[in-house]
């Protein structure tokens, strides 16, 4: 049997073959980015790089490449129909040059996945992020009011102090599986971070407090450590509406997984395999609520199940009208007493479900029930088959052949031998931590864990 050295060289002898050497594809990373936009249009992407010496001597026909970050026309398109909020992380490349891969997503209608826009960079710190949501505001959205969700990266929250992300232009909030883990790490008290875990996800500012107070009387460190973390960051109860319910980063994680093969590959063929990834889940994905839309449905298939959820509960409720001019009514259920105020035309509810996701919550449904009015009429806009479709609409076009590319005029771009990995196998999987052991419980396979 080969020795494992001799496997693993094999394997990269055959990337080589297959998809060109490490330092060939920088030197062809501008001119597939340049076709991808000439056949593209209005696709953006800016590559950065310094001057090359050799022996102190400037060699001005190359230049040393340093970052990159692109967004493609049919994502920064498809971004204006998803709901205002952006999910952003890194994760690293272990091909034969060191770096991070930096994603941004966002969520469709259906609650999918939806790609943004992407960077690779040497290394995650205050210089790329910075930097790479600058990128952003220039290159995808200068839309108001978007919310961004990330870890607790020193670097992340000091690149979401740019004015372009301050309220009322935007809103930074915290993965809370971050969150807990980075609890975890301190205290190693199961107890109180599935407490905390429950208080963070309560709607209601009072039953958030009420858990807090508890939380308080049996690990007092636990409720200071909470404390110095601003409620807006990290809770339910104190965001204001602006996540619309997602309390992770999952999302951008899964991509994360998805790329997980790619980020052994040349830079070059990493970009092209993100694209031609991009190309496919477009086309799945329009095709899936053409579908629909032709089935006679109006609105998305998880938007539906939530209705469905809500209007079952809906029918075991009660309902008395205050104000018919306003519509305002009370609702409530009569085994747990509890009751809650709906006011149909400022679209609120005191259970604040319904401002959270601008989806009818059961106490609404209830009260347009009792009035025979038509409670889809308050589901928001970006639930709708019609705009979710319209995330999907802008359909990719094929590069054609390399040798009908566009010049590259610019100096060559080369690699830079810093960043060059050591020999040995470079590490694939990042340290595992709780929240992967607890994936493995769910998922019961430990394969799956990128």
């Amino acid at each position: 049997m080969p020795s494992y050295r001799k496997m693993w060289k094999a394997r990269h002898d055959a990337v080589v073959k297959i998809f060109g050497g490490w330092e060939e594809s920088f030197t062809r990373l501008r001119q597939f980015m340049l076709a991808l936009c000439k056949h593209n249009p209005d696709s953006s992407f800016l590559i950065e790089d310094d001057p090359l010496f050799v022996n102190n001597k400037l060699k001005p026909e190359n230049r040393v490449f340093d970052r990159i970050f692109w967004a493609f026309k049919q994502t920064i398109e498809g971004f204006k129909h998803c709901r205002l909020v952006i999910f952003i992380d890194s994760t690293f490349l272990y091909g034969n040059y060191k770096g991070c891969l930096f994603c941004a997503t966002g969520l469709d209608g259906n609650k999918h996945i939806f790609p943004i826009a992407w960077a690779i960079v040497d290394c995650e710190n205050t210089r790329n992020w910075d930097w790479f949501m600058s990128c952003l505001r220039v290159f995808v959205t200068d839309q108001s009011d978007i919310c961004v969700i990330s870890d607790r990266h020193i670097a992340i929250k000091k690149a979401m102090q740019q004015d372009w992300w301050q309220p009322p232009n935007g809103h930074h909030r915290y993965c809370l599986r971050h969150v807990l883990s980075n609890y975890n790490t301190k205290f190693k008290n199961p107890d109180m971070k599935e407490a905390l875990r429950k208080a963070a996800h309560q709607i209601q500012k009072k039953k958030f407090y009420d858990a807090m107070d508890t939380i308080k009387s049996e690990h007092p460190d636990t409720f200071e450590w909470a404390r110095n973390i601003p409620l807006e960051k990290w809770t339910h109860s104190h965001d204001g509406g602006k996540r619309y319910g997602s309390m992770t980063t999952n999302t951008v994680e899964s991509v994360n997984g998805m790329l997980k093969g790619i980020r052994a590959l040349p830079i070059t063929t990493m970009v092209e395999k993100i694209f031609f990834q991009c190309v496919q889940y477009f086309d799945t994905r329009r095709t899936t609520f053409r579908e629909q839309l032709q089935l006679g449905f109006n609105l998305t298939p998880a938007c539906r199940q939530i209705m469905n959820e809500n209007l079952n509960e809906a029918n075991s409720l009660n309902v008395r009208l205050f104000n018919r001019d306003c519509g305002e009514f009370e609702v409530w259920k009569d085994r747990t007493g509890d009751n809650h105020i709906v006011k149909l035309y400022e679209r609120t509810c005191t259970c604040e479900k319904f401002q959270e996701i601008r989806i009818p919550c059961s106490h609404v449904i209830a009260a347009c029930q009792s009035m025979s009015i038509n409670y889809e009429q308050y589901v928001s806009n970006y639930y709708t088959l019609e705009r979710t479709l319209k995330c999907y609409e802008w359909q990719f076009h094929a590069l054609g052949h390399h040798d009908d590319w566009p010049t590259d005029n610019d100096p060559i771009l080369v690699s830079d031998p810093n960043r060059k990995r050591s020999k040995g196998r470079p590490t694939s999987l990042r340290k595992m931590n709780e929240m992967d052991w607890m994936v493995i419980q769910k998922r019961g396979d430990p394969s799956k864990i990128h």
